[in-house]
């Protein structure tokens, strides 16, 4: 080997020792956020009292649940309310079977545990190349979720199969779409996150025409269907069931879709409200996002280079939000009722973050392989703006109350001191199923406040 042939190999590996250290400290950096964020989330679930839709879900379906009766079962499904989340029902019956009655922890440490799974999943993903540490840090960095991860809602728990949906497509589409147990993962996940939050099923277009566009391009419906076809029937039986049921709670608890005031201000502004406060910022915000979209659009059909310098799956993020925004539109204009916003609109970040992510990322590689002194521009831009939305999120988080339900806090204290000094609660004092939920739990009768 020549003298201006090793030269070129240590300077290689330098290179290559440089990005590797990089990465280990924005790796490390990341860790450091999601601790964070959990320790905050954790601290305010473990420790504030329950609100009124946690305690409407508990007084009214976990207490006399019944998973084993069939027909109580059929009951629940054809009458309930306000209850679109059947799988943290389920768990918080497990969790409070476990804890005991009437406890706070046990209504709200299944959503904790998945918010550990989701920060989990997020920084394997960050470790192996998957995302990007931005990519990461919005990921973790969103107030208003990480709010729902701490309380018994399925919003936070339908959020974090979502996102496990997402990378599971990815890691399906790296092996070339050959391997079909990410498939089941995949429809799996679907499913659980559905069962989260009957509002999932609005992310089914998205992901489903994806994978059936990748498997017929790919050659691989024909022999996955030959051998998963139980599971394929199983997976359209449930879909069945959920979108039979979400139907028909919609119809009965029209809070699902409330936004009336157009898609743009329901639905779009509400992800930026999840960032910043303020109409000013919003609207800066918006048109930076705007910017970036078309120029990013720009330099891809400049280059015509997305297929191949996106990693495989990034870009498909990017489609799967178009197509989201195109279904969540078409549902609010032909059904007539209203758009996704506020808490509904959780679940999706995920996909909002990847979608943006796998845009972003393609026209940044497009640019950098084009101009080589761009890429440390970027990395640095990249990592200053992970900074300031971290920043942003450490100025919006409580540990004593949330953005819903700012009223229910300290209802705990007031009625146990009420308890206490009277040995009653008066009637009038009574806002909501939060009053009722801490009267039972300090030995009051409830039974007039209960529904038939």
């Amino acid at each position: 080997m020549t003298a201006g042939e090793n030269s070129r190999k240590k300077k290689r590996n330098n290179t290559h020792d440089r990005h590797c250290g990089e990465h280990d400290v924005l790796f490390l950096m990341a860790v450091l956020m999601a601790s964070v964020a959990f320790f905050c989330t954790a601290v305010r679930a473990f420790t504030t009292n329950l609100t009124d839709d946690e305690a409407y879900t508990y007084i009214n379906y976990v207490r006399a649940y019944q998973p084993l009766n069939l027909s109580w079962l059929t009951h629940l499904y054809n009458t309930c309310r306000a209850n679109n989340h059947w799988l943290n029902t389920f768990l918080i019956w497990c969790t409070s079977k476990a804890l005991g009655p009437y406890s706070e922890v046990a209504i709200r440490l299944p959503n904790v545990a998945l918010f550990a799974g989701y920060l989990t999943a997020v920084l394997a993903a960050l470790r192996r190349g998957r995302i990007s540490f931005l990519c990461s840090a919005f990921l973790i960095s969103n107030y208003y979720l990480n709010e729902f991860f701490g309380l018994g809602r399925g919003y936070g728990m339908a959020a974090a199969f979502v996102l496990f949906t997402l990378l599971a497509y990815g890691s399906w589409r790296r092996t070339g779409c050959e391997d079909r147990g990410f498939v089941l993962l995949i429809l799996l996940c679907l499913t659980l996150g559905a069962a989260s939050n009957t509002v999932v099923l609005l992310l089914y277009p998205s992901v489903g025409l994806l994978m059936l566009y990748r498997m017929i391009r790919e050659r691989r419906l024909g022999d996955f269907l030959r051998v998963h076809f139980i599971a394929a029937i199983l997976f359209v039986l449930c879909t069945y069931v959920l979108v039979r049921y979400h139907l028909a709670v919609s119809v009965r608890d029209t809070a699902l879709y409330v936004g009336t005031q157009g898609y743009v201000h329901s639905t779009v502004m509400e992800f930026l409200h999840m960032l910043v406060t303020g109409r000013a910022a919003s609207l800066a915000l918006a048109a930076l996002i705007l910017a970036g979209t078309a120029a990013s659009a720009a330099i891809l059909i400049r280059e015509k280079a997305h297929s191949v310098i996106s990693p495989a799956g990034a870009f498909d993020y990017f489609w799967m939000l178009v197509l989201f925004v195109l279904v969540s539109m078409a549902i609010g204009a032909v059904f007539h009722r209203g758009y996704l916003t506020g808490r509904t609109t959780l679940p999706f970040w995920p996909l909002v973050v990847l979608g943006g992510y796998g845009l972003a990322q393609a026209a940044a590689a497009a640019l950098a392989a084009r101009h080589t002194s761009v890429r440390r521009v970027l990395q640095t831009a990249a990592v200053l703006c992970a900074a300031l939305v971290f920043v942003l999120f450490l100025k919006k988080i409580r540990l004593d109350s949330t953005r819903d339900w700012p009223w229910d806090y300290g209802t705990r204290e007031r009625v146990a001191e009420s308890v206490r000094k009277t040995g009653t609660y008066p009637e009038d004092a009574i806002q909501d199923y939060t009053d009722i939920f801490y009267m039972a739990k300090y030995g009051l009768d409830i039974t007039p406040y209960l529904g038939p």
